[in-house]
């Protein structure tokens, strides 16, 4: 894959979102841990999100070689062309009582809205996740509950029905109203 100027500048924005910093500071140069302060955990969501948002699939070992904003570029050009994200399901269980269990793809847009709405449920909240597959968006999800205190039961789906359909987010609803 050759990035062009439009798609560059889609990856640009996306690398200054997820780093909190302006599109302007970032050029192929500046070294993402040295200039934004992009730690691990850091590169690792902006991989799943750029993931999803150009649709290919960057490797732990790939993303291991990403120092500057140009070596991400290089990165997404010869990545490989990925797949779903993983089908999961989840609820939010507070005080004994399960909230409404919510099914779909795990993507990093999911992962937001499990963090926000087990913030919501309160400081006693559990997550229970059952996902298709064990990816990386799995662990990130873990991390992101865990570091807002709320604990996480992770397995994986034994099998999935050929014809189950996830059903839309609450998000998803809402909006279609």
């Amino acid at each position: 894959m050759i990035i062009d100027e439009t798609y560059e500048a889609d990856v640009r924005r996306v690398v200054a979102e997820q780093l909190g910093v302006g599109v302007e500071e970032i050029a192929p140069d500046v070294s993402l841990p040295d200039d934004l302060a992009a730690d691990s955990l850091d590169l690792v969501e902006l991989a799943l999100a750029l993931e999803s948002r150009c649709g290919v699939t960057i490797s732990d070992r790939r993303l291991e070689t990403v120092r500057t904003y140009g070596d991400l570029l290089d990165v997404i050009a010869t990545a490989p062309v990925s797949a779903q994200p993983p089908l999961a399901r989840f609820r939010i269980v507070c005080d004994g009582t399960a909230r409404t269990d919510h099914a779909g793809p795990l993507d990093p847009y999911t992962v937001d809205i499990l963090v926000e709405e087990a913030r919501r449920a309160g400081p006693h909240a559990h997550v229970e996740l059952e996902a298709e597959r064990d990816d990386g968006i799995v662990a990130v999800a873990r991390r992101r509950l865990a570091a807002r205190g709320v604990t996480v039961s992770v397995r994986r789906a034994p099998s999935w029905p050929q014809a189950w359909t996830p059903s839309p987010s609450r998000a998803a609803r809402e909006n279609h109203r």
